[in-house]
């Protein structure tokens, strides 16, 4: 990550609360005692964390990055569980090839992916045929989505889009800084050095869209992570992050994976097993508190069943990877033992409109 040093501070955003105590609207919960098994074959190679998993809610795919084949993406039917394809970047320095390696990746509306390392976005159809490439002179970073049919990637208090064909790239967000490097000014770069690696490792966090924004999450030293929203008409805004009213995981909300749910809801993963996560409306700001509901028997069978690990949402249910656990360990981030769909149970509190609508009351409440 290459840092260029200005006389004054560039840009500057304005301060805002990064978690706000709103009163959960809905809680929600994984029911991990009940659901259906996708994949339970170890031997796929597939890595399990909501960063390198992806649904294509229109089609009923999965999209998950593969251990065992280089730069490849590998796709599943969502209802069979069966492998279709694996999609591969190729490394080098070609117009159709990345120099880096697959860094990261997300789907395309049309069907396929997008291929990024910290330069370039290789564009692949739903067969593994190349489309085409984008380079954009924006700060290095690993992230990449789809905004309005196009890629979108991070850049400096804001977001640069692929501009139409024989078009300059759009830069969105009142602050953004047009700079192929990230820009600090004297008195930053006089930071403790933690408070400058943490500068640079936003950079290089997963960013997510919604047809008209894109959403980037800042991870903050001490508290709660802030979610910074990015609309096309250049605005920029601050999304709340809920937090769970009943302290069962009062720092859940670290690190989160943003996502889309299909219905232009924000879904924000968590690294934890209490509170897994929210659902939020970025129109209204209502929102649902996702927390796990383990099984009576959940202790007795972890050595055989190993540890879940919410990474998504379909359609109603939530997407479920499960590590291994061997010898009092959970290997987390390695290679994923099973894939599940377990339902989601509303445990308090009124719907959102359009919002998980097929949910039921736990135990029919």
């Amino acid at each position: 990550m290459t840092l260029r040093l200005v006389p004054t501070m560039a840009v500057a955003v304005a301060a805002a609360a990064a978690a706000v105590d709103l009163g959960a609207q809905q809680v929600l919960a994984v029911d991990l005692g009940s659901g259906r098994q996708i994949l339970a074959d170890d031997t796929l190679g597939l890595h399990g964390t909501a960063r390198r998993l992806l649904v294509d809610h229109v089609r009923g795919l999965l999209y998950a990055e593969s251990a065992t084949e280089r730069d490849g993406v590998a796709v599943f039917s969502l209802e069979t569980g069966q492998w279709l394809r694996t999609l591969a970047a190729m490394r080098g320095g070609g117009p159709q090839e990345l120099p880096q390696g697959l860094l990261g990746w997300t789907t395309r509306a049309e069907g396929g992916v997008y291929l990024a390392d910290t330069r370039r976005v290789l564009e692949v159809d739903s067969t593994g045929a190349f489309v085409r490439y984008w380079q954009p002179e924006a700060p290095e970073r690993i992230a990449v989505c789809e905004l309005s049919g196009r890629p979108a990637v991070p850049a400096q208090f804001g977001i640069v889009m692929r501009g139409p064909e024989g078009a300059d790239d759009i830069w969105l967000g009142p602050e953004v800084v047009k700079s192929s490097t990230l820009v600090l000014s004297e008195e930053e770069l006089r930071r403790p050095r933690s408070a400058l690696d943490q500068f640079v490792e936003n950079h290089l966090r997963p960013i997510a869209c919604t047809d008209d924004a894109a959403f980037v999450v800042s991870v903050n030293e001490t508290g709660p992570d802030s979610v910074y929203a990015y609309g096309l008409d250049g605005s920029a805004r601050v999304v709340p992050v809920p937090v769970d009213d009943m302290d069962l995981d009062p720092v859940w909300n670290r690190r989160l994976v943003p996502k889309t749910d299909g219905r232009g809801h924000l879904l924000l993963v968590g690294p934890r097993r209490g509170v897994v996560g929210a659902l939020i409306d970025p129109s209204s700001g209502c929102y649902a508190i996702l927390r796990s509901l383990l099984p009576s028997s959940y202790l007795a069978d972890r050595e055989e069943t190993g540890t879940p690990q919410f990474v998504d949402i379909y359609a109603d249910s939530a997407l479920v990877t499960y590590f291994p656990y061997e010898n009092g360990t959970t290997y987390i981030g390695g290679e994923i033992w099973a894939m599940k769909l377990h339902p989601i149970r509303r445990l308090s509190g009124e719907p959102c409109e359009n919002m998980l609508p097929s949910v039921e009351p736990k135990d029919g409440a």
